[in-house]
């Protein structure tokens, strides 16, 4: 079987820029609707929003 290239690092078939799931099917617009979503927590979200958010601040402010 060929290797799939992966952007979607949240799909739980995601496995560094490779897709591992058995069978990919492609909608009409050639995106994938196999992948099924990571369940990340809202507060993990916010958390690294934050961080990230804080991190690009600082990057202008030296």
């Amino acid at each position: 079987m060929s290797k799939i290239f992966c952007e979607n690092n949240f799909c739980i078939y995601w496995d560094e820029d490779i897709c591992i799931c058995d069978t990919v099917y492609l909608n009409a617009a050639g995106l994938c609707i196999d992948g099924i979503p990571v369940d990340i927590d809202e507060a993990v979200l916010e958390k690294k929003r934050k961080e990230g958010l804080r991190k690009i601040d600082q990057g202008y402010n030296t």
